[in-house]
C-alpha cells in the first residue's frame, strides 16, 4: 500500500528498481492543463510550422444525440500501453478510453443513471448532470478520479421541481477507477451526501442542489472539487470538498463558502428557499489551482446573499490573511494538508465592489484563477502572480501570496498589483507563455451592443521601481465568443514557437503566434482538412504527442499535427467560405452551395447550428457517385419571426449589429479512409433597421476618494455612447438607482446621474444622435459621504429598449494629510479592452445590462 502514499515516495521506489512501476508519457494530458492553471503546456511537441502546413483532422466519434462533454478529455499513457489513450467523461455518465492514434474504442462504462437537468429548473446543463467536471489521473498509480451525479439507490429521474423533489433525491460519488479497465479501486466511490461543513456543521452538503463543475485539483493524497450551483436555485452553498486517496478515509474536510457568523441566519431547512448564502465556485468549469510545492489551492467564488463579514458599502478595510466566514466573490488560498486532507483558509482577495456585484448576479467566479510561472513573471516584493477575472469584466493581477483581503488600498480601493476592465465579462480564464518576456492572454465574452470580442495578448514587465506591470501588447483579428479558455504550447520550450490556442463556439479550433507583432496577433492558418467547426462552450484544447484533441456536443475529434494520418474530405463545396454579406433586420439573403462528391457518399445531409442560419436538405439525393454534385440553399433569416425563436433560445448576449458567424456542417456516409463530415465556414453581417444604442462599457469603477480633507476628493471618468443603427436616435429619458438607497428610479433632470456621481455635460432629453455618431458623457465621482457608492445609470431612447451603466466607487473619511499615493503593494493602473494602451483612470465592470431595441433580438439570459 505505500505506492498510496504520493508522489514523493514513488519517485524514492523508482530510483531503487532497474525500472518504473508505473510511468506515464510526458505529452501526456493527466488534468485540465497544468497544475497551477497557467494555461501553458511546453510537452506536447506542437510545432508552429507543421500546425499550420499539416494539421488536419485524423479521426472522429460520434456518441449520442443527447450526450455532451463538458469536462475536458484527459490523455494518458500508463505503462506497456502500445498508443497514447485519450479519455472522455460525458453528462449521461458515461466514461470511455480510446486508442489516441487509432480512435478505436479501448473500454467504456456507463455509471449510475444521471441526474436530470429538467430536476434543477436550470437550462445550463443539457439533458443530464453526470460528470460535467473534468478528472485527474495519479500517474503513481494509474487511477483516475471524478465526481458523478445520480439519484440515490440508482433511481431513474425525473421527480419533479415540486418541494425539491428532484433535487431531494440527488447524490454525488467521488470515484476512482483504474485506467484503462475503469474498474473500480476498492473502497471508491465514496459518498460526499450527509456531510457537514467542518467550518459550520449547520452547514451539511446536499447533493441535489450543487454542481460539480471546476475541474479536480490533487495535493498531495488529497483530491480537491468545488462545488456551485444550479442557476442560483435552490437552497445550497458553495462548498470547497477534500477526499482521500486512501480506501476507507472519505471525505476528510469539507469548507463551507458561507459560514456563521457572517452567512444569512437564520439557516433555513426549506430547499427551495435561497437561504443557503450561495457563493459557488463554479469556474465556467476551468480547473481548481493546485500549487503542489507549498500545499495550497487557489479558486474563485460567485455571487452571494447579503453582504456578509465584510459588510459591504460600510465595511472596513480587512487583511486577507485573517479568516473570513463568507467567502462570497473572492479568490481564495486554501491551504491542503497533503497528508490529513484538512483544509485551512490562508488569504482572500475580495473586490471592494462585491457586495453590489451580488445584487447584479456578477459572478467573480465566472472564471478560474491561474497561478503563473514564478520565474519569469515576479518583481519588487511579489515572488509569485495570482491572475482572475469575472462577470463584471475586471481583470486583476494579485501578489499570490498577499492576495489583498478587502478595501486594503489607498482610500479604500483594491489593495492589487493592477487591474484593468473589459467591455464585457469573462467566462473563459486567461493563459500565459513564460518565454520571450512573458504574456498572458484572455478572451472576453462581449459587451454591450457586440456579439464577439477579439483575443488580446499583454506582455509582462517590471516599472522604474521593478514592480510587475502588464500592458496591452496586441489582439486577434478575428472577434469570438469568449466561452473559451485560452491554452499555449511551444515546442519544447524552445522560444519563438510559441502557440496560442482557442476552441470557439462558432469558428471552432484556432492559433495564434504567441507574440504579437505590431499590435496584432497573428493566425497560423489550418489546412482546411482542419476545420472543426463550432466547440463546446467553456472547452480548451487538449494535446497529445503532437495531437490535439477537441469536443463537440456528442462527438469526440483528433487532429494531427504533423505526425500520423489525415482523413481525406469527401466532398468539395463551393464557396467556401460562405460569405452572405450585410443583411438588414426584417430580412433574409441566400446563397446556394454546391458540392462535389470526391468518392462515392450516401445521405448527404446539411446542417448548421445557428439559429440565425438555415438550411434546407430537400431534394437531396440519397446516394451520390464520386465526381456526381448536388446543390442546397444556406439562408440568413433575419425575419421577425425567426428572431423571436433566437430571442428564446440563444445565450449570453442578444443580437446586435455586426459580424454573425456559424459552421455549416455537411454529414455524409463516406468510404473508409474519408471523413463523415464536411465543414464549412459561413459568415454575414447583421444591419439594424432604426438606431441602435450602445455603450463602450457596461460599467466604471471610480476607485477610492476621501471625503472631509485629502487627495483625490474627486475621481473622473467617462463613457461613449454610440448610435450603431441606420437611423438616428432620440433620447427619451435617463435615471439613475442608488444600490444601497432601494434601487428607486429617479430622473436625471441636472448634472447629478447617481449618488455622489456627476455630469457636467450630459445629453439633454430630446437630444438626439445620428447613425454611426457617438458622444463621449464625462463623468464625476465627488462623494459627500463615506462607504461604497454603487448607481446604476440608465438611458432610454426612441428606439426602444434601454441601456445600463454602472458605478462603484469607495470613499474614506480623509484627513488634511489623506496622500493620493497608491501603497507599495497596489497599483491602480487600468484599461478598457477596447483601448490600445493602458490608461491611468481607473475602472471596474460591474453591470451585465445589453443594450435592447425593437429593431433587434432583445434576449439577455446567461449561461452558466
Amino acid at each position: 500500500m505505500l505506492w498510496r502514499t504520493g508522489k514523493a515516495l514513488s519517485l524514492v521506489v523508482l530510483a531503487t528498481l532497474p525500472s518504473c512501476i508505473r510511468c506515464y508519457a510526458t505529452t501526456d494530458s493527466i488534468q485540465d492543463t497544468d497544475a497551477p492553471q497557467s494555461g501553458y503546456l511546453p510537452n506536447h511537441n506542437m510545432d508552429p510550422t507543421l500546425v499550420g502546413s499539416s494539421l488536419a483532422i485524423a479521426w472522429k466519434q460520434t456518441f449520442n444525440i443527447n450526450e455532451v462533454m463538458y469536462a475536458k478529455p484527459l490523455v494518458y499513457t500508463p505503462n506497456g500501453a502500445p498508443n497514447e489513450y485519450v479519455i472522455t467523461v460525458s453528462n449521461q455518465n458515461i466514461v470511455r478510453v480510446h486508442d489516441g492514434i487509432k480512435g478505436t474504442l479501448i473500454t467504456s462504462r456507463t455509471l449510475l443513471p444521471p441526474f436530470q437537468s429538467a430536476d434543477t429548473a436550470c437550462g445550463d446543463i443539457a439533458n443530464t448532470v453526470g460528470i460535467t467536471g473534468t478528472p485527474i489521473i495519479d500517474p503513481a498509480t494509474d487511477i483516475m478520479y471524478f465526481y458523478s451525479k445520480s439519484y440515490k439507490g440508482g433511481a431513474t429521474g425525473p421527480f419533479g421541481t415540486t418541494n425539491g423533489a428532484g433535487v431531494l433525491m440527488g447524490q454525488y460519488q467521488l470515484y476512482a477507477v483504474n485506467i484503462p479497465s475503469l474498474t473500480d479501486v476498492s473502497g471508491f466511490p465514496v459518498m460526499i451526501d450527509g456531510h457537514n461543513a467542518n467550518n459550520d456543521p449547520t452547514r451539511y452538503f446536499l447533493g441535489g442542489t450543487v454542481l460539480q463543475r471546476p475541474g479536480l485539483a490533487m495535493i498531495g493524497n488529497t483530491i480537491v472539487a468545488g462545488f456551485g450551483g444550479h442557476c442560483d436555485n435552490w437552497n445550497y452553498t458553495g462548498m470547497l470538498v477534500a477526499v482521500s486517496k486512501t480506501a476507507g478515509v472519505g471525505v476528510t474536510n469539507i469548507q463551507a463558502m458561507e459560514a456563521s457568523p457572517g452567512a444569512p441566519s437564520p439557516q433555513t431547512l426549506d430547499v427551495t428557499i435561497q437561504g443557503g448564502g450561495k457563493a459557488g465556485i463554479w469556474q465556467s468549469g476551468m480547473g481548481l489551482v493546485a500549487d503542489t510545492a507549498n500545499n495550497r489551492v487557489f479558486f474563485v467564488t460567485g455571487n452571494a446573499r447579503g453582504a456578509g463579514q465584510n459588510g459591504g458599502s460600510g465595511g472596513k478595510a480587512a487583511s486577507g490573511k485573517t479568516y473570513l466566514s463568507t467567502l462570497e466573490q473572492a479568490v481564495v488560498n486554501m491551504g491542503v494538508n497533503p497528508n490529513t486532507g484538512q483544509l485551512t483558509q490562508q488569504d482572500y482577495f475580495e473586490p471592494y465592489a462585491y457586495d453590489s456585484n451580488n445584487g447584479g448576479d456578477l459572478d467573480f467566479g465566472s472564471a478560474g484563477v491561474a497561478l503563473l510561472d514564478s520565474t519569469v513573471f515576479y518583481g519588487t516584493g511579489v515572488s509569485r502572480i495570482a491572475v482572475a477575472g469575472g462577470k463584471d469584466g475586471k481583470f486583476y493581477v494579485m501578489n499570490a501570496d498577499n492576495l489583498g483581503g478587502f478595501a486594503g488600498g489607498s482610500a479604500g480601493q483594491d489593495n492589487v498589483i493592477q487591474s484593468w476592465t473589459f467591455a464585457g465579462g469573462i467566462r473563459s480564464g486567461p493563459a500565459s507563455y513564460p518565454l520571450e518576456g512573458g504574456y498572458i492572454y484572455i478572451s472576453p465574452t462581449p459587451g454591450s451592443g457586440n456579439t464577439r470580442d477579439y483575443l488580446y495578448a499583454y506582455a509582462f514587465s517590471r516599472d522604474a521601481n521593478g514592480k510587475p506591470v502588464f500592458t496591452l501588447a496586441g489582439k486577434s483579428a478575428l472577434t469570438f465568443d469568449g466561452q473559451s479558455v485560452p491554452t499555449v504550447t511551444s515546442n519544447n520550450g524552445q522560444p519563438g514557437t510559441g502557440i496560442v490556442w482557442i476552441a470557439d463556439g462558432t469558428y471552432g479550433l484556432r492559433a495564434y503566434n504567441a507574440v504579437p507583432t505590431n499590435g496584432v496577433l497573428n493566425p497560423i492558418n489550418f489546412p482546411s482538412a482542419a476545420n472543426t467547426g463550432g466547440i463546446n462552450k467553456y472547452q480548451r484544447a487538449v494535446f497529445g504527442n503532437g495531437r490535439v484533441y477537441v469536443t463537440k456536443t456528442s462527438q469526440l475529434m483528433m487532429l494531427s499535427g504533423g505526425g500520423g494520418a489525415a482523413l481525406s474530405a469527401a466532398l468539395t463545396c463551393s464557396p467556401n467560405p460562405i460569405a452572405m454579406g450585410s443583411v438588414q433586420v426584417s430580412q433574409a439573403s441566400t446563397v446556394q452551395v454546391t458540392c462535389t462528391a470526391n468518392a462515392a457518399i450516401s445521405k448527404p445531409s446539411p446542417s448548421i447550428a445557428s439559429k440565425l442560419y438555415q438550411v434546407s436538405a430537400a431534394g437531396l439525393p440519397a446516394s451520390v457517385a464520386s465526381g456526381g454534385t448536388f446543390t442546397f440553399p444556406v439562408t440568413l433569416n433575419l425575419t421577425d419571426a425567426n428572431l423571436e425563436i433566437y430571442d428564446n433560445t440563444t445565450t449570453p448576449s442578444p443580437l446586435a449589429p455586426g459580424a454573425v458567424g456559424g459552421s455549416l456542417n455537411i454529414y455524409a456516409t463516406a468510404p473508409s479512409g474519408y471523413l463523415q463530415d464536411t465543414i464549412i465556414t459561413v459568415s454575414g453581417t447583421v444591419a439594424a433597421s432604426a438606431g441602435y444604442l450602445v455603450l463602450n462599457q457596461t460599467s466604471i469603477s471610480f476607485g477610492g476618494v476621501f471625503v472631509g480633507g485629502g487627495s483625490p476628493s474627486s475621481s473622473y471618468g467617462w463613457v461613449k455612447l454610440s448610435n450603431l443603427g441606420s437611423t438616428s436616435l432620440s433620447f427619451t429619458g435617463f435615471a439613475y438607482q442608488d444600490y444601497y438607497g432601494g434601487m428607486t428610479y429617479v430622473n436625471v433632470s441636472g448634472s447629478t446621474v447617481g449618488n455622489g456621481y456627476t455630469s457636467p455635460n450630459f445629453p439633454a432629453v430630446g437630444s438626439s444622435l445620428a447613425a454611426g455618431a457617438s458622444l463621449v458623457v464625462p463623468l464625476v465621482f465627488s462623494p459627500s459621504t463615506t462607504g461604497i457608492h454603487a448607481s446604476f445609470l440608465t438611458f432610454w431612447s426612441d428606439v426602444g429598449g434601454y441601456i445600463t451603466l454602472a458605478m462603484q466607487a469607495n470613499a474614506q473619511q480623509g484627513t488634511a494629510s489623506s496622500s493620493s499615493s497608491v501603497p507599495p503593494s497596489t497599483s491602480s493602473t487600468s484599461t478598457s479592452a477596447k483601448a490600445s494602451s493602458i490608461s491611468t483612470s481607473s475602472s471596474i465592470s460591474t453591470s451585465s445590462s445589453i443594450s435592447t431595441s425593437s429593431s433587434i433580438s432583445t434576449s439577455s439570459s446567461i449561461s452558466t
